[in-house]
């Protein structure tokens, strides 16, 4: 019996917006998505370019942690995630700033949470304090499955553009850290963290033989390629036990090749 190949990719919401599992309200939070940024690059009929995919995902990206409107105008002048240049004025990135942290006030807020919590590492008086699966102490963040994040000596100092700013050692260099920062080192820790226990569960029905990101695949004979995919669905949108509430969700499929 020929093998085939077996490939799934994991989707969880970590502290940039919600996920939805069903693809129907997959497709209409895409279909919001693109029309919210449609609307805030203030495209027209003629600049459909705007609502590229590309673009989109840097906007969720970037500005879902705390990216400026200076360094938003140079990533998409340089091409976004390998899309097309795009040439945006800077007062239109202003406004394209300002207007996605308006609109995801939620999401600016736990920027402000997690600048607290540098606050926090930096006093060695500070007792640890727990927030839902997470430990912040002095210099570290400890995560669910025991590793932690560290962040020694760090220090405010007075940037070059007149404001305070956060910063830690990190072998011979130090190193910026700013609530955006931070809240993008915990989501990528924690959803690696998630993917890694859906893979464990995996490769003790389906041996596992490569990952990419978010991605896990296996090498199952073809007759057992549906309940294998069927398994691996099952896994990859079961959530951990230190977050049974978080919403995962999947996508995936098997063939004779891998591919994407």
């Amino acid at each position: 019996m020929a093998d085939g190949v077996q490939r799934i990719d994991g989707r969880a919401d970590i502290g940039t917006g919600a996920l939805i599992c069903d693809e129907q309200a997959q497709e209409l939070a895409l279909n919001r998505r693109e029309t919210r940024v449609y609307d805030i690059a203030d495209a027209g009929p003629r600049r459909r370019f705007t609502v590229q995919s590309r673009i989109i995902l840097n906007c969720v990206l970037g500005l879902g942690f705390q990216m400026g409107a200076a360094k938003f105008q140079m990533t998409l002048a340089k091409g976004a995630l390998g899309g097309p240049k795009v040439v945006f004025p800077l007062e239109q990135c202003h406004q394209i700033v300002q207007t996605y942290r308006r609109k995801n006030y939620r999401i600016a807020a736990g920027w402000e949470t997690c600048k607290e919590w540098i606050e926090h590492m930096a006093d060695p008086n500070a007792r640890p304090i727990h927030y839902k699966c997470l430990e912040i102490g002095y210099g570290y963040i400890l995560l669910p499955n025991g590793l932690t994040l560290k962040y020694p000596d760090l220090k405010k100092a007075m940037s070059d553009k007149g404001w305070e700013e956060w910063s830690y050692q990190s072998g011979d260099i130090r190193k910026k850290i700013y609530g955006g920062l931070l809240c993008e080192n915990l989501v990528q820790a924690l959803a690696r963290i998630i993917v890694a226990e859906q893979m464990v569960m995996i490769d003790k029905k389906y041996p596992v033989v490569m990952t990419t990101h978010d991605e896990c695949v296996t090498h199952p004979k073809k007759a057992q390629a549906q309940k294998c995919f069927d398994y691996m669905m099952k896994c990859m949108t079961t959530a951990p036990a230190w977050c049974p509430d978080i919403p995962l969700a999947a996508e995936g499929g098997f063939a004779d090749n891998y591919s994407k």
